[in-house]
């Protein structure tokens, strides 16, 4: 599997939820692709790599465009990656 290739949805799904947006998709977040997965009603709507960006800059943008229902990340040190790998 190349950098490029989506994965399969049953293992995004595996991957930590960062949080639950504003219209009820998951946003998953692959580290070691550095990539973030946006699953809705089953699917991955949305593939974006995120590249050296901070994932905070991601988790702005969806509280910009969508908002968050349930925001699991927190950028507080190391309260933060507990969380978002949890």
């Amino acid at each position: 599997m190349t950098d490029d290739e989506v994965l399969p949805l049953e293992i995004v799904r595996r991957k930590p939820v960062v949080g639950i947006d504003g219209e009820g998709s998951t946003h998953h977040f692959d580290a070691v692709r550095r990539r973030i997965y946006v699953v809705t009603d089953d699917e991955i709507e949305v593939t974006e790599n995120i590249g050296e960006r901070h994932l905070k800059a991601w988790i702005d943008y969806v509280d910009e465009q969508r908002g968050w229902r349930d925001l699991r990340y927190s950028d507080r040190g190391i309260s933060g990656l507990i969380l978002l790998l949890s």
